[in-house]
């Protein structure tokens, strides 16, 4: 549907590509992790269907169609908005494998692979058209809070790895699904990187409540959806 309409407004999604602040700037910054122009193209899909599509009634009519370009007034606040929270999110995320490049010590290898997996699956190949608005607004609280992570390592170590144990239980429940029930398990994923900013920097604040029984009782119901 996000297609269609675009295609319905070819001027909006041109005036996107051409005049929204950043988004050349964001291609160049992300580079280095992979197809840039991809991500380009995958952010104007986005901010279409951030816009006109998610959590909104199913289009069925002709009339219904007409009244969701009616929305359109709102593709480039929206673009902004998103343009701006990945460019700091990206920020965020060089820095921090900087500081990872600089971990060397055994006590601590746990805490890199650990951020180094979240930052790959926070980032993997075409992540703008799997995630929902919400969740990707978040992405810069996301790296902020492995950023708080890091700056309290020093002296914190035993806090850490009780941590880590934590997560490691959940993820570890996660990494034995299918990749079909992966696909099934988004919002579990979502509330997991909750958990993490929860644990390791409560500071940071979560988007939503969460703790570990919040956590195993979301686990038990996608496991009943699953059967």
């Amino acid at each position: 549907m996000a297609r269609l309409l675009a295609l319905s407004l070819p001027d909006q999604r041109r005036y996107l590509q051409k005049q929204l602040p950043g988004l050349k700037a964001l291609g160049l910054q992300y580079a280095a992790r992979g197809d840039a122009p991809r991500l380009q193209a995958d952010l104007i899909d986005a901010i279409f269907r951030h816009t006109l599509v998610d959590d909104q009634p199913i289009v069925r009519t002709a009339t219904l169609f007409q009244e969701r370009l009616e929305g359109r007034g709102q593709l480039f606040e929206r673009g902004q908005r998103l343009v701006a929270a990945l460019t700091e999110a990206l920020k965020t995320a060089t820095r921090i494998e900087i500081l990872l490049a600089k971990l060397v010590s055994p006590p601590v290898q746990a805490t890199r692979m650990d951020i180094d997996a979240q930052l790959q699956w926070l980032f993997r190949a075409r992540f703008v058209t799997q995630i929902e608005a919400p969740w990707l607004m978040s992405y810069a609280r996301y790296l902020k809070a492995i950023d708080y992570r890091l700056d309290k390592l020093p002296g914190n170590l035993a806090r850490e790895n009780e941590n880590l144990a934590k997560v490691a239980r959940f993820q570890t429940r996660l990494t034995g699904l299918s990749v079909e029930q992966r696909r099934l398990a988004g919002e579990f994923e979502w509330l997991l990187q909750e958990y993490r900013v929860s644990l390791f920097a409560q500071p940071v604040g979560t988007r939503v409540p969460i703790s570990e029984k919040r956590l195993e009782k979301a686990w038990t119901e996608l496991e009943s959806a699953l059967r």
